[in-house]
């Protein structure tokens, strides 16, 4: 219950007042809020909700994604996903569109749905060479209709592994998450680990037991899975089957259907993650509703007191004016609200590129030490993996210092905006941060047991020649044995120093690939970041720029209504005052609605 006594406003309420208010809003000809409300009336109709699909490799998570979207959308064989992510929306007309970035920059191409596997696969795309970040699917599709967005993350051998550490930074910019695991056995550690960490990323999750039909033993399976998942959280387990959802589909089978599970999976991300989704929308709509409709009922109130006393009317238009002026000078680039969040942007930077700088300077001292004092041939994969583990580690990091900051900073922004204007602007945000891990490649010169061998026997038949050219010139007659040993000793000592030679160029080799690696990887993440707080930037900008600009027509609107006023005969004036009142207990009654009026 309200303040008021009366039941919170649903969706559907909200969106009768919204469609009430844009009309409103287009008789009093003010465009700019109409379309702030017409904009509102659809992310409350289609919010987007966002759900992330995650799983290790061969657990059957694209084709979960498939079964959910009732269509053969994500590549499914036995290839290992890429590095890039599928991102599934709806749009009216099909499209696909590529994300890339090449040489540092960022690119997109619109392809056809044919060719996404040279995008998504490791057989058309092996090592990711062609810079995939994102494969954007738009679609007709009448589940993602209802609002959902579903990113099917990459599928990983191992999901502790560096991808798997990735597919955590996807996790703060999805309402919910969808764990896939199989029916063949419990969840493991590595997996319970991961869901911990995902759960405070992303507390709505939902793990799909797949391969239902192939298992006999899922009830087993899934009763030792719930056990496990008791400590970590509110977690709920939905038992899937994509082959059964794949043959109801086709046979139009309701029954094979509920059989598949996928209904009840949908009641689950309806339940936990759509609602709540759309909570957050109608939240916002509210938001946008309460700030529109406050703004014009109050010029409407200055109006209709300026007809009624017109020898105040002048006061009005005067304190209205010194309201715009001041209203210009919180516009202007030097304004406080503008230096705090310029401010407040170099200092993220400042901060983001310490961090960085800390952290590759100790991975560089790392593998110096690691890669100088041991020979990478026996060292390398564990070390290899290790670094990747600890870049991926460092993503996450620096995603988490700058959403906190920058959201802290939506927040001082807006305050200062309150306090300079009175107006509440209730700034959120884009909180994804999109990184790339590069490639790091083996050296080529391992050690060559058979290659030393032959150095070996070239450096002892050097010795014995040189050894018989001297015994010649001196005169010595040496024993054929003596040479021979002698060789042999020659030989030995050059394969020792050729081993020598070989573990420093491999050491060498190791460190300069190590170097290489970590540069791109600070280069990409700074990089990425960089682009990610310019995005924030923009939009706290165009956000702040949107309802200064929105004020500042009213003021406008309200001047030229009691100027226009005050130049009408008694009587005119007097018959617009029905008008504007019923304006204005219309505009009460959305207020007193939406839950910001006690009746």
């Amino acid at each position: 219950m309200t303040e008021s006594g009366q039941d919170p406003i649903d969706a559907v309420g909200l969106s009768a007042l919204l469609n009430r208010a844009s009309r409103l809003f287009g008789e009093l000809d003010r465009p700019d809020l109409s379309g702030t409300i017409q904009a509102a009336i659809k992310r409350l109709h289609r919010p987007d909700t966002v759900v992330a699909v995650v799983g290790e490799f061969k657990q059957g998570k694209s084709s979960l994604v498939n079964a959910l979207l009732g269509s053969t959308l994500s590549p499914v064989d036995d290839d290992v996903a890429t590095s890039s992510v599928a991102w599934f929306r709806y749009r009216p007309e099909a499209n696909v569109r590529v994300h890339l970035r090449r040489d540092g920059q960022r690119r997109h191409e619109d392809v056809d749905v044919s060719q996404v596997v040279d995008y998504l696969t490791e057989s058309g795309n092996p090592g990711n060479t062609r810079g995939v970040e994102l494969v954007e699917f738009g679609l007709p599709n009448p589940v993602l209709e209802r609002g959902i967005s579903v990113l099917d993350t990459p599928g990983t051998d191992g999901i502790d592994g560096a991808v798997g550490r990735s597919v955590l930074g996807y996790l703060p910019a999805a309402h919910g998450l969808i764990f896939v695991t199989d029916a063949s056995s419990e969840l493991n550690a590595v997996e319970l680990e991961f869901l911990t960490q995902a759960v405070d990323l992303c507390p709505n999750v939902i793990v799909a037991l797949s391969k239902v039909d192939l298992y006999p033993q899922w009830r087993r399976i899934r009763d030792l899975n719930a056990g496990h998942l008791a400590p970590i959280g509110d977690i709920v387990i939905a038992p899937v089957s994509s082959v059964l959802r794949s043959a109801a589909l086709s046979r139009s089978d309701p029954v094979l259907n509920d059989e598949s599970g996928l209904p009840e999976l949908m009641a689950l991300l309806r339940a936990r993650v759509i609602e709540h989704a759309g909570e957050q929308s109608v939240a916002r709509a509210q938001s946008d509703l309460q700030q529109a409709a406050g703004l014009v009922m109050e010029s409407l109130q200055i109006q209709r007191n300026s007809l009624v006393d017109t020898d105040n009317a002048q006061r009005s238009i005067e304190e209205l004016h010194t309201s715009r002026q001041k209203l210009e000078e919180v516009r202007k680039a030097g304004s406080r609200w503008s230096t705090m969040l310029s401010d407040g942007i170099t200092d993220l930077n400042q901060q983001v590129d310490e961090r960085l700088r800390v952290a590759f300077r100790r991975l560089l001292e790392q593998a110096d030490e690691t890669l100088g004092s041991q020979d990478p041939a026996d060292v390398w994969d564990v070390y290899a993996r290790d670094v990747r583990l600890a870049v991926a580690d460092l993503g996450a990091e620096i995603s988490d210092i700058v959403h906190d900051r920058t959201g802290a900073l939506a927040e001082e922004v807006t305050d200062r905006l309150g306090e300079e204007v009175g107006i509440n602007l209730g700034l959120d945000p884009d909180r994804s941060l999109n990184t790339e891990e590069t490639g790091l490649e083996l050296p080529e010169s391992k050690y060559n047991p058979f290659a030393a061998v032959l150095t070996g026997l070239r450096g002892g038949s050097s010795g014995i020649i040189l050894l018989g050219m001297i015994g010649r010139l001196a005169g010595l007659a040496l024993a054929t044995p003596v040479s021979v040993g002698v060789g042999v000793l020659f030989g030995a000592k050059q394969v020792m120093d050729e081993r020598k030679r070989l573990l420093e160029k491999r050491r060498q080799e190791a460190r300069a690939a190590a170097r290489r690696y970590l540069s791109q990887a600070q280069t990409d993440l700074s990089a990425g970041v960089r682009e990610q707080i310019r995005d924030v930037q923009r939009g706290l900008r165009d956000g702040v720029s949107e309802r200064l600009n929105g004020l500042n027509e009213t003021y406008t609107a309200t001047i030229r209504d009691i100027e226009g006023g005050l130049r009408q005969a008694e009587e005119e004036r007097r018959a617009v005052l029905p008008r504007l009142d019923g304006h204005i207990a219309e505009l009460q009654e959305m207020l007193r609605l939406s839950g910001t009026v006690s009746g």
